[in-house]
């Protein structure tokens, strides 16, 4: 373990030359003095840790197209849900009053440092996800109007000729689930004739609150760390990704799920499925009463 540990000390990252100071005179930080430390690498990119005489910051790479306008949109959603008791870290905004700052070709966000726990460990234990569903409760109890469509990045469909194309290269680099993903193309063309149905009417909605996403604060309390890809949805919807995320992996936590449900209840009436009226989930064996 020792000799793990050392090892794990050695390949520690180091941060570019010069990057913090860049990204401090982007931001409007103050003088850099101490080296930046390396946090946690993300699907968008390397966060790191940077101190300055004015404080201590969170630097997070972001995908291309949440440009300060649509970081702006999550910072409202932010604003409201601090207001109404939740917890996130305070955004950093650059002397230009944006949010977003391109540095050495790389779009960057920052916000104050928050001294945070772990993310939720799947899967959540009951406290946990009566916690979550309070937070989904509280967000969803705002119904902040939003008359913009749903963002490409959660509609968007592969077409089957590019499903053809990805089976293509997974044969030829003899990638063991090829002969699955063959088997499995009658069933995405079917799925892809099926039409969006939105029930009910949009409002701004976090949109990827997943236990990754959050961090356990001093009183237990879910920190969420994440509001860039915020925008247009509905409660149902999003409520379906968040019972999948939070209580469905590795397979469905029937108490953590309604642990979920009844911190939601208290914020929020739970919304009710069209066609079930009486029912509120789908376990893949059948429907869970509502009473139960």
């Amino acid at each position: 373990m020792k000799a793990e540990v050392e090892r794990r000390v050695g390949d520690t990252p180091a941060a570019p030359p010069g990057l913090a100071e860049e990204l401090a005179e982007a931001f409007g930080l103050g003088t850099v003095t101490e080296a930046a430390r390396p946090v946690v690498f993300t699907a968008m990119g390397r966060c790191w840790d940077i101190t300055t005489d004015r404080g201590r910051w969170l630097a997070v790479t972001v995908y291309q197209w949440i440009t300060n306008e649509q970081a702006e949109v999550g910072a409202r959603l932010r604003d409201a849900a601090t207001a109404a008791g939740l917890a996130a870290p305070v955004l950093a905004r650059s002397p230009h009053g944006r949010l977003i700052e391109s540095v050495r070709g790389e779009s960057w966000r920052v916000h104050e440092w928050l001294e945070v726990g772990p993310s939720p460990v799947l899967p959540v234990a009951a406290e946990l996800a009566r916690r979550a569903g309070v937070v989904f409760g509280t967000l969803h109890g705002l119904a902040i109007a939003s008359d913009e469509p749903i963002h490409g990045y959660l509609t968007y469909r592969r077409s089957f000729d590019e499903w053809q194309e990805l089976l293509g290269r997974a044969r030829a680099a003899g990638k063991p689930w090829a002969e699955r993903l063959e088997a499995l193309l009658p069933t995405f063309r079917e799925l892809q004739a099926i039409e969006l149905d939105v029930p009910g009417e949009l409002m701004l909605c976090n949109r990827n609150l997943n236990p990754e996403h959050v961090r356990q604060g001093r009183d237990g309390d879910l920190v969420v760390m994440e509001w860039d890809f915020a925008g247009s949805l509905t409660p149902e919807l999003e409520l379906g990704s968040a019972l999948m995320h939070w209580v469905s992996r590795p397979e469905v936590n029937t108490k953590g799920l309604r642990a979920f449900r009844d911190g939601y209840g208290g914020a929020r009436e739970w919304p009710l499925v069209r066609g079930l009226r009486n029912y509120w989930w789908f376990d893949g064996r059948g429907v869970i009463p509502a009473a139960t």
